[in-house]
Order: structure tokens, then C-alpha cells, then sequence
């Protein structure tokens, strides 16, 4: 399973069990991963049209499609 994947699967169960999405932090802890390394795929991923985020600001992580590679 590729990171980003696995960080898109992490994100999808945290709004489903919380209601709420995760903090890059949080997200970088439950993963085992650096921060930076969020950072990296997840503005690839927002690139790519699959999640969409606002910068700086915590929880604001939304998905706006299915995952592909």
C-alpha cells in the first residue's frame, strides 16, 4: 500500500469514527511518518483533486474524491 493511500484511508476513518477530520500531526503520529512527509503527499493528493485542506489551519481536511494513483 502505497503512503499516500495509507493516508487517505487514515483520513476517510477518522471523519467517519470522529466526525471530524485529523491534524497533520495526528495523522503524522498514527502513521508513523515525519510531518514534512504528510505535508508532501498530502499537497500532492490536493493536486491531484483528491482531498482539499485549508493551510495553517487544524481539522479543515476534507475528501472531494475516491483515491487513485
Amino acid at each position: 500500500m502505497t503512503t499516500e493511500k495509507l493516508i487517505y484511508l487514515n483520513i476517510k476513518r477518522c471523519i467517519n469514527q470522529n466526525g471530524y477530520a485529523p491534524t497533520f500531526r495526528e495523522l503524522s503520529e498514527d502513521i508513523g511518518i515525519s510531518i514534512s512527509t504528510i505535508h508532501h503527499h498530502m499537497r500532492k493528493m490536493k493536486e491531484r483533486g483528491i482531498i482539499t485542506y485549508v493551510d495553517r489551519m487544524a481539522r479543515t481536511i476534507k475528501i472531494l474524491g475516491a483515491y487513485h494513483e
